[in-house]
């Protein structure tokens, strides 16, 4: 709740180093969403994950199924929702993340997050078995803006926000989701 709004919220624990998403948090966020939808909510998802568990574990438990069908429920999720990448947001993550093309009124990132397919340093270190790998590595790095100035210039993201200004962040959207409400009542 802020300002007397109550609001859902998703988020696993930020700047953790082990906080990769597992069947578990996965089964945790569908039923919340249940409880979400059925309270009305609008919606805030918070990432800051390498991407998915990769321990056999979670693959014994049909991890892809699982979070097919959280991308699923979270696209079909019918009140406001805005995602804030918060740190990291590797492999899959990004779908849980509410990206636009998913119906969400923006995903936005803090400034510093580490976005992609998979870690800047993860690759580096494969890449460096192949001297050609390698360099292609550094070529495609190169693109690739600290900034995140070519994710906002595509439209993948939103806007960039600075850690002191979340909580105005959660206020603004909640206050655009009570107008939204308010002209969707006349």
């Amino acid at each position: 709740s802020k300002n007397g709004k109550t609001f859902g919220l998703l988020i696993n624990p930020l700047d953790h180093a082990v906080n990769s998403l597992s069947v578990g948090t996965i089964e945790r966020y569908l039923e919340a969403l249940e409880i979400f939808k059925a309270l009305r909510l609008p919606l805030l998802t918070v990432t800051d994950t390498p991407g998915g568990d990769p321990r056999q574990k979670n693959s014994d438990m049909n991890v892809i199924m699982k979070t097919l069908s959280l991308i699923k429920s979270l696209v079909d999720y019918p009140f406001d929702k805005v995602g804030l990448i918060a740190g990291r947001c590797f492999g899959g993550s990004g779908l849980l993340s509410l990206p636009v093309v998913h119906g969400s009124l923006g995903l936005y990132a803090t400034r510093n997050s580490k976005i992609g397919a998979i870690s800047d340093e993860f690759i580096e270190k494969l890449a460096k078995a192949n001297p050609e790998h390698y360099k292609e590595w550094k070529q495609s790095q190169a693109s690739h803006a600290a900034d995140l100035a070519d994710l906002l210039q595509t439209g993948n993201l939103s806007g960039l926000i600075d850690w002191p200004e979340i909580s105005s962040f959660i206020e603004r959207f909640l206050k655009l989701q009570l107008l939204v409400l308010s002209y969707l009542q006349k």
